[in-house]
């Protein structure tokens, strides 16, 4: 299960499903054709998909001699069937701009999004949350009691540390901010100060986001009310961010925060990596089956990719930005490794084992 919010109510003024918040992407599967400048037909696989563009894998094929297909910058034409199981013939053809390009996929941009595109990506989106959800239930119901008992402890003590880590964040920013204010010239600075203004009055707002997406990865193994109104009912409201560590369309300002969000959890990995391998496996002892990074919110490239996307947000700027990742690195860093260690030693409280048992995961899947 990806953990990146749907977004796709309708508002009275347009079907704007993907974008809220930094175009949300979902993570799809669907065939298509993608023809390059010259005729070349390479058949691909739709990866991603975004209110304005799609990662795309590429299947195998020959290029002529002399010349590489799709080069960056190019356009192209790509044809899919939003709904191939019940609407095989309803094809989708439309151009775009080659963004990226790697030897084995490929991101393009849309050059247009006309009403019969719009349709089929709300489409897939919507089907693609929906199988999110349905999965997740699964999940639930197979956990037994003891399970979610155990997974409830974790969840109430993450619950109880997020405040203390959101407001370290947001607060140093904040100090931050106003410090290179005073030294910045008056026009400069008053822009400065309204950014750490804007952050102050954000601080609720910011605060439920970085919870509610955090605590998805315990509402799967939930039956409470409480955890329910705080994270899987919310996959269907407007708030917005995403756990993905996929490539998709981005701007020179995404590549920008991608980079930064990549270094800083390069360095949460580091200097924690025994304790999240130890978290890892004794939350698959507890719920029967080994995690990936789809379905546990709390590795650290998305926790990193959840605060700075709450943040930023609301505080836009370079020089923001920039200070926020010197935040994180010096200031958050420290706490993520407490909360680490407060989960595990909630693990050691429920007696969750520490060697993670083979045969109970064969059996998990085959039952």
């Amino acid at each position: 299960m990806r953990y990146d919010e749907p977004d796709i109510l309708e508002t009275e003024e347009e079907e704007d499903w993907g974008r809220r918040r930094d175009n949300m992407r979902h993570e799809v599967s669907l065939p298509g054709v993608i023809t390059d400048r010259l005729g070349t037909r390479i058949s691909c696989v739709i990866e991603d998909i975004s209110a304005t563009g799609m990662a795309l894998n590429l299947g195998a094929f020959t290029p002529e001699p002399g010349r590489e297909p799709l080069q960056q910058g190019t356009l192209a034409t790509l044809e899919f069937v939003p709904d191939p199981d019940h609407a095989p013939a309803d094809k989708v053809t439309i151009e775009v701009r080659v963004m990226w390009r790697v030897p084995v996929a490929v991101g393009v941009r849309f050059t247009s999004t006309p009403p019969a595109l719009r349709a089929a990506l709300k489409s897939i989106a919507e089907a693609a949350v929906t199988a999110r959800l349905e999965e997740s239930e699964r999940r639930r119901r197979e956990l037994t009691p003891a399970q979610r008992h155990v997974l409830q402890a974790c969840r109430k003590r993450v619950h109880k540390l997020l405040p203390n880590l959101v407001w370290v964040t947001r607060t140093e920013l904040g100090n931050q901010l106003r410090l290179q204010a005073r030294e910045a010239v008056p026009a400069e600075a008053r822009i400065v100060n309204e950014e750490a203004d804007l952050l102050e009055q954000k601080a609720m707002s910011i605060t439920r986001t970085v919870e509610m997406q955090i605590l998805q990865g315990f509402s799967e193994a939930s039956d409470l009310e409480e955890t329910q109104e705080l994270t899987l009912a919310q996959l269907r409201s407007t708030l917005g961010g995403s756990s993905s560590t996929r490539l998709g369309m981005q701007n020179d300002a995404d590549a920008d925060s991608g980079a930064r969000i990549a270094a800083i959890a390069h360095t949460v990995e580091e200097r924690y990596k025994a304790q999240v391998f130890e978290l890892n496996v004794r939350l698959a002892n507890v719920i029967g089956h080994p995690l990936d990074a789809e379905t546990n919110t709390l590795l650290p490239g998305t926790i990193c990719r959840i605060l700075w996307r709450a943040i930023t947000h609301h505080a836009k700027s370079a020089r923001a930005h920039k200070t926020l990742q010197r935040v994180l690195l010096e200031d958050v860093i420290p706490l993520i490794g407490e909360l680490y260690q407060a989960i595990n030693e909630t693990l050691d409280e429920e007696g969750a084992g520490r060697i993670f048992d083979v045969r109970q995961a064969t059996v998990h899947r085959h039952s």
